[in-house]
């Protein structure tokens, strides 16, 4: 039996890792845990975010309209471009110095 797949990554999916990667950070692929849980777990300077990936066009699935509105820890990420992860990077750096 093969390994059951949630659902397609989209399209910049591998681009998003390696935009973070470059950006010194530590990326936990996840988008295939299903039940709504986002695409990545990212841990920068000693913080830790979920993150959704999405294309330009695309749109959050029911399921993961219900995990972002059920879930508890900071806000799920959604990011689409390298500006994205960049301003993404940035915000998780302000709060470690403001947590330090």
């Amino acid at each position: 039996m093969g390994k059951q797949r949630y659902g397609k990554p989209d399209s910049n999916h591998h681009d998003v890792i390696g935009w973070y990667e470059d950006l010194g950070c530590k990326v936990c692929d996840t988008k295939d845990v299903g039940l709504g849980f986002p695409d990545l777990v990212v841990g920068a300077a000693g913080i830790t975010d979920v993150v959704e990936v999405k294309s330009d066009e695309g749109k959050l699935r029911p399921s993961q309209e219900l995990f972002v509105a059920a879930w508890r820890g900071s806000a799920v990420r959604i990011v689409r471009t390298r500006e994205d992860v960049i301003e993404h990077v940035m915000h998780m750096r302000s709060r470690a110095r403001r947590a330090a």
